[in-house]
């Protein structure tokens, strides 16, 4: 094999690698499920369903610091249990 067909071959991998690579994009949201307590670590809404103002942050790190994303959605929780989609808030 000499050094051009060589050269041609690593050009063509490499441009083939960069359109695989462009058309990977960042979601714009991300679904998320958990369970909220009260004070005496009971579920939230045990039975009926009821809605609450929830505020969901991200952080730098786990000591916290200024957050780097903040949402706030209106979330319907049953026995402690809701689902979002984060990224549709406000």
């Amino acid at each position: 094999m000499n050094k051009s067909f060589r050269f041609l071959v690593i050009l063509s991998a490499l441009a083939l690698m960069k359109s695989a690579f462009a058309v990977v994009s960042v979601p714009d949201t991300i679904d998320y499920q958990g369970r909220v307590l009260d004070s005496t670590s009971n579920p939230l809404s045990p039975g009926t369903p009821a809605n609450y103002k929830m505020t969901f942050r991200i952080f730098p790190d786990s000591s916290g610091g200024s957050p780097l994303w903040t949402e706030t959605q209106i979330v319907t929780v049953i026995n402690g249990q809701f689902s979002v989609r984060l990224g549709e808030g406000l």
